[in-house]
């Protein structure tokens, strides 16, 4: 879908992805002054649908390029797509989709459900890697993106904490709103 994006309505510009899951953390990111905004998801494996990510980072701020961008609190997010409660994978199809919605210490019936906040899932941070002397949000920008899962059963004590747990791939792209 990012791809069709890119070939025929020129939203987007460039794919991320991460090649494999638990791969190389450190991966490319270009922007240009068309295309400045990030959007980007890995999925909570296992899982109904959760996810966590990113959505229109702007890595232009008031006219200049961001040397480095730090985001620091991921949450899960539910796609809508799945029914579901708990760590699993094998879920019968939302019907009708349900909206994306952010699961809270207060979204009943999952294992995020309880007294406290939800620690952080993992962090983001964008590092530039080319500093031309013109700062301004002109040509072609590349980052570094550092992505840190911090998803663990001691940072998430859940009643049932699942077994091989870790995220998909991060997929995203780079793009004009």
């Amino acid at each position: 879908e990012i791809n069709m994006r890119i070939m025929y309505n020129k939203t987007a510009w460039k794919l991320i992805e991460q090649t494999q899951a638990g791969g190389p953390t450190d991966i490319a990111v270009e922007v240009t002054a068309d295309y400045p905004m990030v959007s980007l998801v890995a999925m909570l494996f296992p899982s109904p649908d959760w996810f966590v990510g990113i959505r229109g980072v702007n890595l232009c701020d008031g006219g200049m390029w961001r040397d480095s961008l730090n985001i620091t609190t991921l949450q899960p997010w539910d796609a809508g797509t799945e029914d579901g409660d708990m760590f699993s994978i094998n879920n019968t199809a939302t019907d009708p989709v349900e909206n994306i919605t952010l699961i809270t210490k207060d979204t009943a019936g999952t294992p995020f459900m309880g007294p406290n906040d939800i620690a952080t899932l993992g962090r983001l941070m964008f590092k530039r890697v080319n500093k031309p002397m013109v700062y301004s949000c002109s040509g072609e920008q590349k980052y570094k993106l550092t992505f840190k899962g911090t998803w663990s059963e001691t940072r998430q004590p859940v009643t049932t904490f699942p077994e091989n747990a870790h995220f998909s791939p991060l997929i995203g792209c780079t793009h004009k709103y």
